[in-house]
């Protein structure tokens, strides 16, 4: 029989299935890793990406209508219910249906939104062959660094061959072109590396995607010139600084171009002034 909720913030905590935002990004990468590798469409890996930024309130639980998901996703409501039922067959969110509540009468029979659970990495149950699924190392001092996934039976070389492949399914490619020829034969340096976009980007507006702003690639690049000269001793804690400076400016800009009705144009003109900005770092 199906258990009907009311929308409330006392139970909506009672969901709350992650601690730390860094927790739930990097679980949400790891879903999205799974989806990529079985080639489902955008559009699923979309709407979860959805439910990851309307999660933010009550870590891991959006409760966001249909239609509002179909005007933030630019998909039709067909292709959403598809996507989320996608979602929640592979495990990666539970949905829990609500009904509405009225001040006077109380409980409503009447049915409102789901509420969307995104779900925990399952180590132990696989749904992708998925015990070595991508999942950023916390890789800056203060943070405790998971030791890496290895087979028992597997030589160094396969496992490095095998992680790196998985990497490329889970990174966007935009991204995986830039670093990965910097960590060639050293699969868990590319894993700590992209951890650490992730979590310098989340650190100041998880909403922004990496892979849409050449910014964070420039910025790479400029520390790992840098890196190699020489100048840099400790090249994750560098990269973080960089990063979350680069999400930082993309961030003032874009409420400058909200604010102030700025032309693309001239957007691109401060986009143009960081790259320089950094390439002087």
């Amino acid at each position: 029989m199906t258990t009907y909720r009311q929308v409330d913030l006392i139970e909506l905590r009672e969901l709350e299935t992650f601690t730390h935002q860094n927790d739930m990004d990097a679980a949400i990468y790891d879903h999205i890793a799974e989806l990529r590798a079985n080639e489902e469409p955008a559009s699923t890996i979309e709407v979860l990406r959805f439910f990851g930024r309307s999660s933010l309130r009550v870590l891991g639980v959006s409760f966001a209508k249909l239609a509002t998901i179909t005007e933030q996703t630019g998909y039709s409501l067909s292709t959403v219910r598809r996507a989320i039922d996608k979602l929640e067959n592979y495990g990666m969110i539970e949905k829990h249906p609500t009904t509405k509540k009225w001040k006077s009468y109380g409980k409503s029979r009447k049915k409102s939104v789901n509420i969307i659970v995104i779900q925990p990495v399952n180590r132990q149950g696989e749904t992708l062959g998925t015990s070595d699924e991508f999942t950023p190392h916390k890789a800056e001092e203060g943070y405790e660094r998971n030791e890496p996934f290895q087979r028992k039976h597997d030589s160094k070389s396969t496992t490095e061959t095998e992680s790196t492949a998985m990497l490329r399914h889970a990174i966007p490619s935009k991204l995986y072109d830039v670093l990965s020829p910097f960590f060639e034969g050293d699969a868990e340096g590319l894993y700590n590396a992209v951890g650490t976009l992730f979590r310098a980007k989340s650190s100041v507006d998880s909403t922004i995607l990496a892979e849409d702003h050449d910014e964070y690639c420039n910025a790479f690049l400029n520390v790992m010139r840098r890196y190699k000269s020489g100048k840099v001793r400790s090249l994750n804690a560098y990269l973080y600084a960089s990063w979350q400076a680069v999400t930082a400016e993309i961030t003032r800009r874009k409420n400058r171009v909200s604010k102030s009705g700025l032309s693309e144009g001239l957007a691109d003109w401060f986009a143009g002034e960081l790259s320089q900005e950094l390439a002087e770092v």
